[in-house]
């Protein structure tokens, strides 16, 4: 499994794909040259966390390990859509968020039903955006 994070940054309202990470410091650095945005350091009381809470700069979310359908990578945070080509499937066109939950990622639906485990069966998913942009 890859470890992989990217992260959210409230004051510049751009995902940012992590470099490095330091928890015992609380920050992050973004990969250089990636985005049009420059990572600042954290200033004082800010720190990054996989919360949103009002002192997180940064919000961290981690990759799954799998990609969709077309070959995105499915991180938590994202909003991913599951169609299917078997006819009466309960679950077809179903739009969910990514989250992590009970050491397992799983898909929280967005409209009330029931939600799914993220397996690797993910010639259905498509990533269609995420909870911030």
């Amino acid at each position: 499994m890859n470890y992989k994070f990217r992260a959210w940054d409230k004051q510049s309202n751009q995902m940012l794909r992590v470099g490095q990470m330091d928890f015992s410091q609380w920050w992050v650095s973004c990969v250089p040259h990636e985005s049009k945005y420059k990572c600042y350091p954290l200033d004082s009381g800010e720190r990054n966390s996989f919360k949103n809470e009002e002192t997180d700069r940064h919000i961290l979310m981690q990759y799954t390990g799998i990609n969709d359908k077309n070959k995105v990578e499915i991180y938590e945070g994202d909003i991913v859509r599951r169609t299917s080509q078997m006819i009466g499937d309960t679950y077809d066109g179903f739009d969910g968020k990514v989250v992590f939950q009970c050491a397992a990622f799983y898909i929280e639906s967005l409209t009330g039903k029931d939600g799914i485990y993220l397996w690797d069966d993910v010639q259905e998913l498509e990533v269609i955006g995420n909870i911030f942009e």
